[in-house]
């Protein structure tokens, strides 16, 4: 990733696609006991602008965020490296081919594709 995409990502604040969807896992993985990490494809150089933006979004957020370009071979890692012995994972994405990089490593993972382009218009109410 290169000058441009950090003038891209910096350029305003971000706007959250699905904000009560979002609240909702929230909800049902703290009644389950779930786990919820981020796992972007942006580099570590990025983190810095990536905690903030996921602060903004989600004020107090205090979930584990990885950074990784291979979203598949990352969460197999995560997993493997956790203590705890997860029943099912859940993987969302908005690329095709993040899932299917993560169903290659991991395929009993549950992937759902976000397609943000049915949340947009949620940009007005903000």
């Amino acid at each position: 990733m290169d000058e441009k995409f950090r003038k891209k990502i910096t350029k305003e604040n971000p706007k959250p696609t699905d904000l009560n969807g979002f609240k909702d896992i929230e909800k049902k993985a703290r009644l389950l006991n779930n786990d919820i990490i981020f796992l972007t494809a942006r580099t570590e150089d990025y983190r810095e602008i990536t905690m903030k933006q996921l602060e903004y979004i989600y004020p107090g957020i205090n979930y584990p965020v990885y950074f990784s370009s291979e979203k598949g071979k990352a969460l197999k890692e995560i997993i493997d490296n956790s203590e705890k012995k997860y029943e099912e994972v859940v993987f969302v994405d908005d690329k095709d081919y993040n899932i299917n990089d993560v169903l290659m490593d991991n395929p009993e993972t549950r992937c759902y594709l976000f397609d943000y382009r049915e949340y947009i218009h949620n940009f007005n109410n903000l």
